[in-house]
């Protein structure tokens, strides 16, 4: 009986054993597993936020935020969103610094430059993400601003920002068809004067690829076509 006892302690003994040591080396497996995710997606982000560069906008804003009230757009125009959106934001899963605003002239008025000239960006670049918008409409399709590539080598490209197909008056006041692919609204609110659940402010997010990626970009020009529209560029990250 003794003998019989002994041998059933050390059997279930060892089974006991058995099954610790596979309880330890399932839990070190999902352990691990869980630490190999979580530097995946610590990884993808450090890297995502590696390719961008916030373009730094400041020297070169020709309107800045003055808080002026609760009706934005209709005491300084639409700097005062800044004063909602300011500060660095993301949209579309792209960062944005926003700080002022670059605001162009359109055919009539000379309130704003025609230009703004030399904006640094001295690097190679892939994507030009914009946030942006425009006073005033015209119809789907007309070129109402330019951005005007400069490389190191020399050359230039232009890219054009068309109406309808990247931006669209910041006042909405309709049901209106969505912009083309590559742009989006990125941000939009109730007309602070205005009863009507259609009538809103709204800005843009728009993206260009650079036709020469292999060539480094010294600096860009954000240009106005003068049509009846004045273009505004709010920021600019480049990927």
């Amino acid at each position: 009986m003794c003998v019989l006892n002994l041998a059933w302690k050390r059997f279930t003994g060892n089974e006991g054993l058995k099954i610790a040591l596979l309880l330890g080396a399932v839990i070190a497996a999902i352990t691990s597993v869980v630490w190999y995710l979580l530097a995946q997606t610590l990884g993808e982000r450090s890297a995502d936020a590696a390719r961008e560069t916030l373009v730094d906008l400041a020297p070169y804003y020709t309107d800045r935020p003055n808080g002026s009230g609760p009706t934005p757009g209709f005491i300084s125009g639409p700097v005062e969103l800044v004063a909602r959106l300011g500060g660095v934001r993301k949209f579309g899963g792209v960062s944005f610094s926003i700080k002022g605003i670059i605001r162009l002239r359109n055919q009539s008025a000379e309130d704003h430059p025609a230009a703004v000239n030399g904006i640094r960006i001295q690097k190679h670049v892939h994507l030009l993400n914009i946030l942006h918008g425009t006073c005033f409409w015209v119809s789907d399709g007309v070129p109402i601003a330019a951005i005007v590539l400069r490389y190191s080598d020399g050359e230039t490209r232009t890219l054009f920002v068309r109406y309808g197909d990247h931006v669209r008056d910041w006042f909405q006041s309709a049901i209106e068809p969505p912009p083309a692919d590559g742009s989006q609204i990125a941000w939009t609110t109730q007309n602070p004067i205005s009863h009507s659940p259609t009538d809103k402010l709204r800005i843009y997010q728009s993206r260009f690829a650079n036709p020469r990626p292999t060539s480094r970009i010294e600096s860009l020009d954000y240009v106005s076509t003068l049509a009846p529209c004045s273009p505004f560029l709010l920021a600019l990250t480049v990927e």
